[in-house]
């Protein structure tokens, strides 16, 4: 057995990294626990279900990450460290702003085939395409 897997030596007296580390940070006055929160994830396909309870500590070196997972096959704790957390924050929002620009655009291409013409210009340029149109409309009347 290894701390590796959140797991310690039998009859070793201090805790695994999980345990001294969430002791560490617990009850410091700069350090901010959120509430732990329990989540289950259930298969359909295979029919299993695991348990997870995150609880994240912000402290002044950034945000400390600790994960229990229970499921049929075991039981296992995580502790992600700040540039872990940070890591996984930015490529969140990078997936994030890749979507919000794919479907942009997307919906950008639909709008030019129903007829829609963009124009650039603000409220000034809004109201030069305004006259424009009203002069062609003047125009072929």
């Amino acid at each position: 057995m290894s701390e590796q897997n959140g797991t310690r030596p039998p009859g070793s007296g201090l805790g695994d990294w999980y345990d001294r580390k969430i002791g560490a940070l617990h009850g410091l006055p700069n350090v901010f626990p959120t509430k732990p929160t329990t989540l289950r994830h259930a298969s359909a396909l295979v029919g299993d279900s695991q348990t997870f309870i995150v609880q994240t500590y912000r402290a002044e070196d950034g945000d400390w990450i600790f994960v229990e997972q229970t499921s049929a096959a075991g039981y296992v704790r995580l502790v992600l460290p700040p540039n872990v957390a940070d890591t996984i924050s930015r490529q969140r929002d990078a997936l994030s702003s890749k979507v919000r620009s794919r479907l942009s655009k997307e919906r950008m291409r639909e709008r030019m085939a129903g007829g829609y013409v963009p124009t650039f210009g603000g409220k000034r340029g809004r109201r030069k395409a305004k006259a424009k149109k009203a002069k062609k409309a003047a125009v072929s009347d």
